[in-house]
Parts: C-alpha cells; sequence; structure tokens
C-alpha cells in the first residue's frame, strides 16, 4: 500500500529532515567526541571523531576554525576500488596525511587525482614498453611482408579427390599483413597484433588470422616478461627461431614503422582506457 505521509529521517525516524541534517545524528557524533576526550582516548581517535564532527557542523572543535563541511559521503568509485570500502579504514585514511586528508569523499572518479596519476603512470610504462617491442621486432625482422608457419585447424581442400575434410594443427605459410599497433599495450603483452594471410589461399582475406607477438629478449638479454595486473608475465605466445621462415630485415627502422600520431607517443590506448574504466 502506497505512504502519502511525510518524509521520514533514516535516522531518528522523525518527520521534516533527512539523515544529512539530522539533528540527533549531529548531536550524537559531538557526544562520541565530548567522550572520546572525557575519557582520554589516543590522540588518533581524537582527530577521526574531531573531523567527523567539523566535516558534519562546519566548525572544527580542535581549533574552533571554520571548516568545508562535507554534506555527502559519496566516495568516488575508483578510489573505493583502490583504498577498500571497510568504514573504519575509510576514516583512518581520511585523517592522514599521506591521502591528503580524502579518501575519495568530495570528488567522483571525472576529477579524481588518484586515478589521474595512476593511468599516467602506466602510459609511461607503455611509452617504455612499445619502445623495446619496436627495437624487438627490428631486429628479428618481423614486419609486414615476413613468412611465418603456423599450425591451423579447419578444412581443407584435398587436391587428389577434391572434397574438403577437417584437419587439426596443419602446419601451413603465412604472410604477415600488417602490425596491429594499437593493441601493443603493456596491460596485455600477449595479444593478438599481427594480421597474418594464407599465401596456400592466394592471400585471400577470407583466410585472415592474427598472431600474438614473439617471445623477445630484454636489455639484459633475458626472457623479456612484463609486470601486468601485480604479476609477471611473459612477452610474446611464439618461438621465432623455430616459426620465422623469412624475416624482412630492417635494421635502420624503416620497414618496421610506429605510428607517428600523439597517442602513440605518449603511451595512450583505448585498451587503457577500458582497463581503468571498469575498475570500481
Amino acid at each position: 500500500m502506497a505512504y502519502y505521509g511525510p518524509n521520514r529521517c533514516g535516522y531518528c525516524n522523525q518527520p521534516g529532515h533527512n539523515r544529512t541534517t539530522c539533528p540527533a545524528k549531529t548531536k550524537r557524533m559531538i557526544d562520541v567526541y565530548e567522550k572520546a576526550l572525557k575519557e582520554n582516548f589516543s590522540q588518533e581517535q581524537i582527530k577521526i571523531r574531531a573531523r567527523d564532527v567539523a566535516l558534519r557542523t562546519g566548525i572544527d572543535p580542535l581549533t574552533g576554525k571554520t571548516v568545508k563541511m562535507q554534506r555527502t559521503q559519496r566516495r568516488c568509485t575508483y578510489c573505493k576500488y583502490k583504498y577498500g570500502t571497510d568504514a573504519s579504514f575509510v576514516r583512518q585514511m581520511q585523517s592522514s596525511v599521506r591521502s591528503g586528508g580524502s579518501v575519495g569523499v568530495g570528488h567522483t572518479r571525472r576529477t579524481c587525482e588518484h586515478l589521474k596519476k595512476d593511468k599516467h603512470d602506466m602510459e609511461q610504462r607503455n611509452i617504455e614498453f612499445r619502445k623495446q617491442v619496436i627495437t624487438g621486432l627490428q631486429k628479428s625482422g618481423i614486419g609486414p611482408g615476413a613468412l611465418v608457419n603456423r599450425r591451423v585447424s579447419g578444412y581443407f581442400r584435398n587436391k587428389t579427390t577434391g572434397h574438403e575434410s577437417w584437419v587439426a594443427r596443419k602446419p601451413t605459410l603465412f604472410m604477415v599483413h600488417k602490425i596491429q599497433f594499437h593493441k601493443i599495450n603493456i596491460l596485455f603483452p600477449r595479444a593478438h597484433v599481427f594480421a597474418l594471410l594464407d599465401v596456400q589461399a592466394h592471400f585471400s582475406r577470407d583466410r585472415m588470422i592474427t598472431m600474438g607477438l614473439p617471445k623477445m629478449d630484454d636489455n639484459n638479454g633475458e626472457s623479456f616478461s612484463v609486470d601486468v595486473k601485480g604479476f609477471y608475465e611473459p612477452v610474446g605466445t611464439w618461438d621465432p627461431l623455430v616459426d620465422l621462415l623469412s624475416a624482412v630485415p630492417d635494421p635502420h627502422g624503416v620497414k618496421i614503422t610506429p605510428p607517428c600520431q600523439a597517442w602513440w607517443s605518449e603511451g595512450r590506448s583505448p585498451l587503457v582506457d577500458d582497463y581503468y574504466r571498469s575498475l570500481k
């Protein structure tokens, strides 16, 4: 049955106001602060309760100075992901110097400085990752025109009978058609960045497949791996010593050249945007 009476406070159940402006809740917070003073709570606990009163009333009880009132306790969704949602943890973080007095309270993810900094740091790592990948491809000569051996499952025509039959993992000769540079990303070091054309199918686009980066060494001569979301993952999905049949030598970086656009040189990528957009 519908209720047509006045709105009531969710804290004291009285009409005429809500939880945000509830005088009973304000009095309760002041009482808790005064109790902490009388019972000699730790300085950290007193500061936490004083901050709660200051945000509620607009006056810091410790200094008597006017502060900006915080009428809502909504938090930035990215800060919720990064710092957690436990109430006691949030209060401690709010009062700490390291968090600048706020962990997501008072802003949204659109203006979140934590999100901007983390995304910027990831883009800087992406710049170095892309440089190393391009250098590795130029040294190994894996670019448009290179021939590679891939094992493909599908229906293949028998040259003798003319009938098609299913063949699993048939060694097939492919040519590298293009490099999808927008997929070269530190968050996904095993993404399929190469588009290949089947040589035996006369380079028909109907038989186009994709392939990941080759395994490569880092600047120290060790297997190249990157820190992805907290754990190290090797770069590349195949061994060029085994499957690379004909390379395209490019020691001077003429044939295998990355895009000149700003999104590449600045480390930006739609995949990075989508990743941080999903963190809530």
